[in-house]
């Protein structure tokens, strides 16, 4: 199963960074379980992180860099790879993940709605 993190820039060409964030996204079948993180992977640690659970995305997203339609900035995959389930549940997402650039082991937990909180154990280069 495979996985991306795509730092996306809303307006790069107005604002160097206005609404960085990055989105998480989990291949799931036809589509892409998709959670946006304030925060860059090097900055993921065991402490919680606040992140949100977003609409899913298509998988064509797994590969894509470049401009968003209607004038939502641009994305760049800063990592991709593999993710192998070790617990998936409506509330919780506990996984590992493996790529050039990350080696660990992932959490989500749901907090309410759409919060949730990731937390990850490993390495990131």
């Amino acid at each position: 199963m495979r996985f991306v993190v795509q730092e996306h820039r809303h307006h790069p060409t107005k604002d160097p960074n206005p609404d960085l964030h990055w989105d998480l996204m989990l291949a799931e079948g036809d589509h892409l379980a998709t959670w946006r993180v304030p925060a860059a992977p090097a900055r993921w640690t065991p402490e919680p992180l606040a992140c949100r659970r977003i609409a899913d995305h298509r998988r064509k997203y797994l590969s894509y860099e470049g401009p968003l339609s209607d004038d939502r900035g641009a994305v760049q995959i800063v990592a991709a790879g593999n993710y192998r389930p070790i617990r998936i549940t409506a509330d919780q997402w506990h996984i590992r993940l493996e790529s050039d650039r990350i080696s660990g082991t992932l959490n989500l937990q749901k907090i309410q709605d759409d919060q949730w909180q990731l937390s990850f154990q490993g390495d990131i280069a």
